[in-house]
């Protein structure tokens, strides 16, 4: 690498480094509550090591934009400031996120170029700013951002950082730019202090300010008086400053302020933009705009006919593919509603071509709720009998009626192409199968049974519920699925059998199995099925069952991947030698052990475990997860990410002391293993702070 950067200079370098070592000015200024670094990135210093052409390019870069977040970094840059004293020459703009103790004041006595300084007053009374104070002396900067938005009311070491503040302005005879978004009442104070302090700056021309319209700062005419004051940029913090506010009452009594003072909406509040863009090109909305945008908007040509060269192959091609998203927006699932002018179906009476390309997108993707709906569906199929070969999908949600139920099975019975049976439009059709819940809507065995006689062939996926049967039941519908791949099977119903007359292939082709609130007699007949492709299993609530070990010990090891609630006196790695992802249920006041993760032998391929937690308030989730910090992961060695979406990672330093989830996170660590949130970040130990220096 050393031979082959030397061929480039330093100029072509420090283009190509640039882009990973720049931190843009708008991330350097941002105000907001949250900071944009409080994210972790990957170090951009790990560059300087690649060879000493880059280190000799990428130093000055590195040191241009400096954002201290914690103490120990503080003290890591106080070292390399002492170590090196070159180095300060090089910081331009500094962010300090907090105070820091006594590194603040190294730190700035040997950065004398420094022209961009960001302070922050969200200081807690256990926060040094001694350093800090100290250290205003050795700076000079021309633009000062102070942060103050925060809850924290007023203490002694914001005071202290203010008071040092006020007394800096007077001495600081190249400031020229001050950014202060006040806290409203909490921070009225210390804004009072440092603004009536800041009118004694020598160079000062620029001030940007959150002043509610409520409020009537006096400090405004102070300004007014000051000979190099340009500009005044006033955010009404959300309230419009209308000229009836004591805010503006000032400024209109004041000539001096009505023309530097400078109004800037509150962003929450700020007017819409009323242009559109289509095709990349700005589309006007306002009168004047439209004048004056006139060429794009040109009259209609009378005599145009769209797609006339076309042949009838491309213009079904086309307007079948615009239907298509019409019909399903998103490829989310149409309604079809018994009043069809209330619907999408109005489309169908455009023209000829419309209805013959939009009926069987109509048709495809179907809800039925109740009963009347049902009942209008089933007597369309039956008046005309192509248009049963169209559904493909139905999606059933409501309650269990016996009339609904006859309805069902008149549907059914038309309705030989279908590819899947969802018990809930969000349940079934966006694939969840961690519901703890029986499906509201459930079929009575006729159904089931008409069910699997008419689309047996083609069912793809079955994930609804079977109403309880007063009698045992044969399981013969069961084998008449020949492409079933994903199963959601809920049900009380026993169903009867005799293990030898049970054909070994059927369900051959079931890939997915979600087993919800049912007895054990189902999962005794599976037993008996050779299951080949199994790989994903759901046991989302197996304390009303009581074949879950049955079962796994029987199809097991086929399975990659399987989701279980928590048992106490259960645990299925050994049983499972295949698994790669493993998803674990606490709820409510379940309190996970760390034995539950004990196995009898290694297991080699388990990469990742999901954690959910349903029903588990904050309190208890204090301890819910406690055993994440007990885990003893020796038996997997494979295993390298635990992901647990309710894991929020603290994002400050006084949060990260306080955090279970840093410790559990960084215990893991030492296993290899990432524990992760929802989004799948993980945690990176940050730098500790030394005692010796505060």
């Amino acid at each position: 690498m050393e031979a082959a950067s030397n061929i480039l200079p330093d100029e072509l370098v420090k283009e190509i480094l640039s882009p990973a070592l720049r931190v843009s000015d708008e991330a350097f200024s941002d105000t907001s509550r949250k900071s944009p670094f409080s994210g972790y990135a990957h170090t951009t210093s790990s560059l300087l090591l690649v060879c000493k052409s880059w280190l000799r390019v990428a130093t000055p870069l590195l040191y241009h934009i400096v954002v201290l977040r914690s103490k120990a970094q503080a003290q890591a840059l106080d070292v390399a400031l002492r170590s090196n004293k070159e180095l300060g020459v090089f910081i331009k703009k500094i962010r300090v996120e907090g105070g820091y103790g006594a590194s603040m004041k190294t730190i700035y006595k040997n950065a004398p170029n420094v022209t961009d300084l960001f302070v922050s007053l969200a200081l807690y009374s256990s926060d040094s700013v001694s350093g800090m104070c100290a250290g205003f002396s050795y700076i000079n900067p021309t633009r000062l951002i102070i942060y103050d938005l925060t809850p924290i009311c007023s203490n002694s070491s914001n005071r202290k950082l203010t008071e040092a503040l006020a007394n800096s302005f007077k001495k600081w005879d190249q400031l020229k730019i001050v950014v202060y978004p006040s806290n409203g009442y909490r921070g009225a104070a210390r804004m009072e202090t440092l603004m009536n302090a800041l009118v004694d700056a020598p160079a000062l021309t620029t001030i940007h300010i959150t002043v509610p319209g409520y409020s009537a700062p006096l400090f405004l005419t102070q300004f007014a008086k000051k000979a190099s004051m340009e500009a005044i940029y006033v955010d009404d913090g959300g309230y419009y400053l209308n000229i009836n506010s004591p805010f503006s009452g000032i400024v209109d009594g004041n000539p001096r302020l009505k023309k530097i003072v400078k109004y800037v909406q509150h962003t929450h509040r700020s007017r819409p933009n009323h242009q559109a863009s289509l095709f990349g090109l700005t589309l006007a909305s306002e009168p004047e705009e439209l004048e004056s945008s006139g060429e794009l908007f040109q009259a209609p040509n009378p005599s145009f006919a769209l797609m006339a060269a076309a042949s009838d192959t491309a213009k079904d091609t086309i307007w079948g593919r615009i239907l298509y998203y019409h019909f399903n927006p998103e490829h989310k699932v149409s309604f079809v509603h018994y009043d069809i002018k209330k619907t999408r179906a109005s489309i169908l009476t455009v023209c000829k071509r419309f209805h013959r390309l939009g009926i069987p997108l109509l048709y495809e993707r179907i809800i039925i709720g109740t009963e009347e709906p049902a009942r209008i569906l089933a007597d369309r199929l039956t008046t005309d009998k192509s248009l049963g070969q169209y559904v493909r999908f139905i999606y059933l949600h409501g309650l269990q009626t016996t009339a609904f139920s006859a309805q069902l099975r008149r549907v059914f019975a038309r309705t030989p192409n279908l590819v899947e049976v969802g018990g809930s439009l969000y349940g079934s059709y966006l694939g969840s199968y961690d519901s703890l819940e029986t499906p509201s809507q459930l079929l009575d065995w006729q159904c089931f049974t008409v069910l699997a006689d008419q689309a047996g062939d083609n069912l793809v996926e079955l994930h609804q519920g079977i109403a309880r049967a007063s009698t045992s039941k044969k399981p013969a519908p069961i084998f008449s699925f020949k492409k079933l791949r994903s199963l959601r099977w809920c049900t009380t119903s026993r169903v009867d059998f005799v293990p030898s007359k049970i054909p070994k292939d059927a369900l051959s082709t079931l890939q997915t199995l979600s087993h919800v609130s049912c007895n054990d007699t189902f999962l005794q007949l599976l037993l008996h099925l050779d299951l080949p492709l199994l790989r994903h299993m759901y046991f989302p609530n197996p304390e009303r069952t009581i074949g879950i070990d049955i079962f796994l010990r029987g199809h097991g090891h086929k399975l990659e991947s399987l989701q279980m609630r928590y048992l106490s006196n259960f645990s299925p790695f050994d049983l499972c030698p295949s698994l790669s992802t493993f998803t674990m249920i606490i709820f409510k006041t379940e309190i996970p052990k760390a034995s539950f993760f004990a196995t009898k032998k290694k297991h080699t391929c388990l990469t990742k475990v999901v954690v959910k937690a349903n029903e588990v308030s904050r309190a208890q989730g204090k301890h819910a997860f406690n055993f994440l910090g007990e885990l003893d992961l020796t038996p997997f060695p494979a295993l390298r990410e635990i992901q647990v979406p309710r894991c929020i990672w603290p994002t400050n330093e006084r949060e990260i002391a306080k955090s279970l989830w840093v410790v559990w996170a960084e215990h893991l660590l030492r296993s290899n293993v990432r524990l992760t949130d929802s989004e799948g970040k993980h945690w990176t130990p940050r730098l500790k702070a030394s005692r010796q220096r505060c």
